[in-house]
């Protein structure tokens, strides 16, 4: 918490005009805005490695999109950014991302599908194998070019990825092919060079 929300406690603290429990009923919402609140939060933990289902709202990139989850079993609607597992997408900037990008909102949006959640990242995303009408749409994006196997996260589309590259689908036409994570750390040390300057 910062000093400005210790303050503010304080001073109502020494007013005592508010119960107990909504002074605590506060403390927790202050807690929470400062932590980052996400709609995350409320769905269980113990979804991981479960089934979930919903409408594909938006397609971010290649490998990203935004659902409009039916929760379990309330079927209350949660909005969750959903990264898809095993595949690395090119970079809006990059080449072929655009195309990645339109070619899963093709496949994908406003669409009713179902996922397998496998885990959580640093960004706070499901990590989620993604299929519609039974079809495993990460694999669909490796093996038509528009995705890398992300190997260091998994080994599960490599044989197409190595199809994709003997057939040269999609971004597998360059002949300077760079995977996103090069592109990301060239474009993050670009980046540190030009602070640093």
């Amino acid at each position: 918490m910062n000093s400005k929300t210790i303050t503010l406690l304080k001073r109502i603290l020494k007013a005592k005009k508010l119960s107990l429990s909504l002074l605590i009923a506060i403390i927790v919402l202050i807690f929470s805005f400062n932590q980052g609140f996400s709609f995350n939060a409320f769905l269980p933990q113990q979804n991981l490695g479960k089934e979930l289902t919903g409408k594909v709202s938006k397609v971010i990139d290649g490998d990203t999109i935004e659902l409009l989850a039916k929760e379990n079993p309330y079927h209350h609607i949660t909005k969750l950014k959903i990264r898809l597992y095993g595949i690395d997408a090119p970079e809006l900037k990059q080449a072929y991302g655009k195309e990645a990008k339109e070619f899963l909102s093709a496949l994908v949006l406003k669409q009713e599908v179902s996922l397998i959640i496998e885990n959580k990242d640093k960004y706070d995303r499901f990590v989620s194998t993604l299929f519609l009408k039974g079809q495993d749409i990460n694999k669909e994006m490796v093996k038509n070019g528009y995705a890398h196997a992300y190997e260091s996260f998994s080994k599960k589309y490599l044989a197409e990825q190595a199809n994709a590259k003997i057939f040269k689908l999609g971004l597998w036409q360059d002949e300077r092919v760079m995977s996103p994570s090069e592109f990301r750390m060239l474009k993050n040390e670009a980046s540190l060079f030009f602070f640093k300057r």
